[in-house]
């Protein structure tokens, strides 16, 4: 059983590492990440102490089988909020023959004082995407972490409310606001000072949201909800098809063809989740799609703005100049991305035929390029594909990059991810490299890795990351 223990809550991440045999970053003694990269499991959850007594918890898991995690009751009195982005999951207390199914974009509150536990179910084959802020008294009562004063009076207020009832629940709806803090604690994977704090402010807004939420509610003040639940879903629905499809044509006439939905009812979504319109937000995906591929491409601007669905170069530079600040151009000449660290991973097919003697040649070029430029990197091999990562300067990278694709003993060349990053996984290694033949390690975590990088839209930067961070640790073991 999974248990997660509020007032030992990180011991309790030590056992459900050994549990689903997992890989465990102790960041700090506020921070701590579990990487799960097996057959039945894949992706993160990680662990941030807000301050004594609260905690976050991020689940961005891909499940393939159903796993349940169990909120285990303590001597406390204990209150989660719940955020729920993807995935299928359902919640049930002991006391509770049904399971109740938490609803994508929906927020919950889980208030307990009894000896019931929570249990927490993911469904597999699903991308689960969920966040939860956990609150302990007897911590909370105990600390002398002035940061939370201005929260005291709505935390010991919900605690007030929890001694008088025992235990309750709160089904909410997220609005456009916590959306936004929860995609980007989603997409904020830093492990450095300034990226926990960055998730620990947009933690806190969440708090404060739910906070403001649960007062409206308290005082039968709820917002009014625009459309029904399953509407929101399908907005929902429209959103990750613009996102998959930024470089189509993409009208109200398309979303309603999607959809099912009526443009009054599009544009009334759109509103409520994301504060926009749809022309507007897609607009801002665009852009920052461009600021991605500017930082880890060189595509000319012409093909980025192709790319990401705009025919006219001049419009796209004058939009980008509106959101950014400056033309495309400035931003990619500005100093920020030319000293950025920047990595690169690709695959490629090895001649039939390859060598030993091939493979020691590709190697010693490796070293001798690698070494002039200050890139450094990994190599895996198997005699018919090629896995490697770069990392350095992008222009270095870039150099050795092609440099590859020239040679031909490499075919089909693939670029699988490449991006800006913060530190080398290779840090002392010019091209480290390992021969998976006969390694069953690496065979397995090439055999996860291969069913993602087959299909593009599989291979993500979490995906890629979190397989060079396993080769890292299994290369400092040989």
């Amino acid at each position: 059983m999974l248990q997660i223990i509020p007032e030992n809550i990180f011991d309790s991440f030590q056992t459900i590492a050994s549990e689903l045999d997992a890989d465990i970053q102790v960041l700090s003694e506020f921070s701590t990440i579990l990487t799960l990269q097996n057959k039945s499991t894949e992706g993160e959850i990680r662990l941030l102490q807000i301050f004594s007594g609260v905690y976050a918890i991020l689940f961005d898991l891909s499940v393939k089988e159903k796993i349940t995690f169990t909120l285990k009751t303590t001597d406390s009195a204990v209150i989660s909020c719940l955020y729920h982005r993807s995935g299928k999951v359902s919640h049930k207390s002991d006391f509770n023959i049904e399971y109740n199914k938490i609803e994508i974009l929906q927020n919950i509150i889980i208030a307990n004082n009894t000896e019931q536990n929570d249990h927490l179910i993911f469904e597999g084959d699903r991308l689960v995407q969920l966040n939860m802020i956990i609150m302990v008294e007897d911590l909370l009562v105990n600390t002398e972490d002035k940061e939370i004063d201005i929260f005291k009076s709505s935390i010991y207020k919900l605690f007030t409310e929890l001694h008088q009832r025992q235990s309750y629940r709160y089904f909410g709806q997220i609005r456009a606001q916590v959306l936004e803090q929860l995609e980007f604690l989603i997409e904020n994977r830093g492990t450095d000072t300034l990226s926990l704090m960055m998730n620990k402010a947009a933690t806190l807004m969440l708090l404060a949201r739910q906070f403001f939420f649960q007062e409206q509610f308290a005082n039968n003040s709820d917002i009014t909800i625009p459309l029904k639940r399953t509407e929101i879903e399908k907005i929902a629905a429209l959103k990750e098809y613009i996102v998959a499809h930024l470089g189509h044509q993409i009208t109200i006439n398309k979303l309603i063809e999607i959809s099912g939905l009526n443009s009054k009812k599009i544009r009334s979504g759109f509103r409520y989740l994301f504060n926009s319109t749809p022309q507007d937000y897609t607009t801002k995906l665009r852009i920052k799609k461009a600021v991605e591929l500017l930082d880890t491409t060189d595509k000319n601007i012409s093909e980025i703005s192709y790319e990401i669905g705009f025919s006219n170069r001049s419009y796209f530079s004058s939009l980008f100049q509106k959101y950014i600040g400056m033309l495309p151009k400035q931003y990619r000449s500005s100093d920020k991305i030319k000293n950025s660290l920047y990595q690169l991973s690709y695959k490629s097919v090895a001649k039939p035929g390859i060598t030993q003697a091939d493979i020691d040649d590709i190697l010693n070029s490796s070293y001798r390029n690698n070494g002039d430029r200050i890139v450094t990197g990994c190599l895996i091999y198997d005699f018919k594909e090629f896995f490697q990562i770069l990392e350095g300067k992008k222009e270095d990278v870039l150099f050795i990059y092609q440099k590859i694709k020239e040679d031909s003993r490499h075919l089909d060349i693939k670029v699988l991810q490449q991006d800006l990053t913060e530190e080398r996984y290779f840090t002392n290694f010019s091209m480290a490299n390992l021969n998976a033949v006969g390694n069953t390690k690496i065979e397995q975590l090439l055999t996860i890795y291969k069913y993602h990088s087959n299909d593009i839209n599989r291979t993500s930067k979490k995906n890629t990351s979190d397989f060079w961070v396993a080769i890292k640790k299994l290369l400092l073991t040989i």
